[in-house]
C-alpha cells in the first residue's frame, strides 16, 4: 500500500487475484501474470541497416 494509488481495496483485489503465491516460480512469473513486463515482439531482422 506504499505504492501511489494503491489503497486497501486495491491491495485486497491484488491479493485475491494472485491467490496462492506459491504457484509462481519466482517474482518474474508473478510480474508476467499481471502483464507488467513489457517485451518487444516483432518479426524481421534484429538490426536494420547496411
Amino acid at each position: 500500500m506504499t505504492i501511489t494509488g494503491v489503497n486497501l481495496a486495491v491491495a485486497a483485489g491484488i491479493v485475491a487475484a494472485i491467490g496462492d503465491i506459491s504457484r509462481f516460480n519466482g517474482p518474474q512469473k508473478l510480474v508476467s501474470y499481471f502483464g507488467l513486463n513489457p517485451r518487444v515482439r516483432q518479426s524481421g531482422a534484429r538490426f536494420a541497416g547496411s
